[in-house]
């Protein structure tokens, strides 16, 4: 399992981060097709909340997000933008060995507010 924190990143940077981080477990490079970003929940937006959801997920030999589960969230609307967002990422196949792997990943949504 691995974990990283990333507030915004391009696709570039997060599958840079991936890469290094399970470099050991795969043949190390993975490369990150799709990767949009959370919308900001409205009624915590409007309340001024902030969180973070931590989400494990399986990216799938087809480099597709399958079976998220969301393992720390300040509440059910965070966890629905989380998943929402992460259902639609896609990954190249990551490669073991010169073949697709299924590959469980860890990843850290922050939602946070801008000041001023």
């Amino acid at each position: 399992m691995r974990d990283q924190n990333l507030i915004l990143g391009s696709q570039k940077e997060i599958s840079r981060l991936y890469s290094d981080l399970v470099k050991n477990e795969t043949d190390g490079l993975i490369i990150i097709k799709q990767s949009p970003f959370p919308e900001y929940p409205r009624a915590a937006l409007r309340a001024g909340i902030e969180g973070a959801v931590v989400v494990e997920f399986t990216v799938n030999k087809k480099g597709k997000v399958i079976l998220p589960i969301v393992l720390i969230s300040p509440g059910k609307d965070f966890e629905k933008a989380s998943l929402a967002c992460l259902t639609r990422w896609q990954f190249e196949p990551i490669l073991k060995d010169g073949k697709p792997v299924d590959t469980k990943l860890r990843h850290t949504f922050q939602f946070m507010l801008k000041d001023g």
